[in-house]
C-alpha cells in the first residue's frame, strides 16, 4: 500500500509504501499519479522519493526487464511522448529508493532491483535517510516533515 504527494516547490514526487509490496506497485504509485496530475506536473518532476522503510513484505512478481519496457510505452502514451523521449526524461530525473536493509522486505526489495535492471532507469537505493536526501539535494528536515505526513 503506499500515499504520495508532490512537491512542486522542488518538483519531487515523494511515494510512502506500507505494508506489503505487491507486483509493480511502484509502477502503479507513479501512473495513477500521473493520471491525476495536470499534464506540467507530470512533466515537472524531477526527483522520486520512495520511502520504502515501513513495508513488511515484497514479492517477486512481474519484476523483469519486459514489465519494464511495458511500463515505459504505457506511461510514455499518457504523456503524449514517444518512449525515447521518455527514456530521454527519466534519466535526467534522481530516483531514489530508502529501504530498511537490515529488513526481509528490504533484502528482497533488493533481489526486485536486481531482476529490472535494464537501461532505461538507473535505480538507486539507500538504507540511510540523510544519505538519500542528499542524493536528491534537499533537505532533512523538509523531507522528514513530508513524509510524517504521508505515515
Amino acid at each position: 500500500m503506499y500515499v504520495r504527494r508532490f512537491d512542486g516547490g522542488t518538483n519531487t514526487l515523494y511515494i510512502y509504501f506500507y505494508g506489503e509490496l505487491v507486483a509493480e506497485e511502484m509502477d502503479k504509485a507513479i501512473f495513477e499519479w500521473v493520471l491525476t496530475a495536470s499534464h506540467v506536473d507530470a512533466l515537472r518532476v524531477q526527483r522520486i522519493f520512495a520511502d520504502l522503510r515501513h513495508i513488511v513484505t515484497a514479492d517477486l512478481r512481474n519484476t523483469d526487464v519486459a514489465r519494464v519496457s511495458f511500463f515505459f510505452r504505457k506511461l510514455s502514451k499518457k504523456l503524449l511522448l514517444s518512449v525515447d523521449e521518455l527514456e530521454s526524461l527519466v534519466s535526467k530525473m534522481q530516483i531514489v529508493r530508502l529501504i530498511d536493509g537490515d529488513s526481509h522486505a528490504g533484502k528482497l526489495f533488493r533481489e526486485r532491483l536486481g531482476r529490472m535492471s535494464s537501461r532505461m532507469v538507473s535505480y538507486t537505493v539507500y538504507d540511510n535517510v540523510e544519505a538519500a536526501v542528499q542524493k536528491l539535494g534537499l533537505q532533512v528536515p523538509e523531507v522528514e516533515k513530508i513524509m510524517d505526513s504521508l505515515a
